[in-house]
């Protein structure tokens, strides 16, 4: 599917194209991917929204390093990527918080290729849905959700202008989760304090 994309498919006045097939079947497919309808299909269609997002990556970053050798016209162009990423927004921001461990997996992994390729369109929806799970405003399982997705968004968070200030912030929100009596949300918090160190300096106080 991701190798037969090109800027012809957003050009198809019948919008019969491989591009708009695939939108159809997001669409088609998006209320699966709801928290409380979860099931045997959760596995599977947070797989291939993973596999989608991951070879997408591939290809454009081959074909930016010049690695693929295609026609003009048959590349990946910023409108496809641009709309890519908006066909599968909004079942990945659902997937994050799914009940399967797995799927969730392959939705912060999926998180992490859309950020990637389009921060402007995926950080401010993130940090809308982190915010409240960080304050403690919604479910608890939803905390250490946002914790994970915050590790896989704090490279992409701490280069993309307008978004790095939040780092603070997030920072400050995230030390109540290093919790004696809960280790896995010690453990998420302390990766997520670790991939913000790795991203940006530290002033020695």
């Amino acid at each position: 599917i991701i190798m037969s994309l090109s800027d012809k498919c957003l050009q198809d006045p019948k919008k019969n194209s491989i591009f708009h097939q695939m939108e159809g079947l997001i669409q088609a497919i998006e209320t699966f991917f709801h928290p409380s309808n979860s099931g045997n299909w959760t596995k599977p269609i947070s797989q291939l929204v993973y596999f989608l997002a991951d070879f997408f990556v591939m290809r454009w970053n081959r074909e930016q390093s010049g690695e693929y050798e295609l026609p003009e016209d048959r590349k990946l162009t910023p409108e496809l990527r641009r709309r890519f990423v908006l066909c599968l927004r909004d079942v990945t921001f659902m997937g994050i918080y799914a009940k399967s461990g797995t799927a969730m997996n392959y939705s912060l992994s999926t998180l992490q290729s859309l950020a990637y390729l389009e921060p402007n369109l995926i950080l401010p929806g993130a940090l809308q849905r982190i915010y409240p799970a960080m304050q403690g405003l919604v479910e608890v399982h939803r905390t250490v959700s946002s914790i994970r997705a915050l590790q896989m968004l704090s490279k992409i968070i701490a280069r993309t202008k307008g978004f790095r200030c939040h780092l603070t912030t997030l920072l400050g929100l995230a030390l109540p989760g290093i919790d004696a009596n809960d280790l896995d949300k010690t453990m998420h918090t302390l990766a997520f304090v670790q991939a913000v160190c790795y991203n940006i300096p530290l002033h020695d106080l």
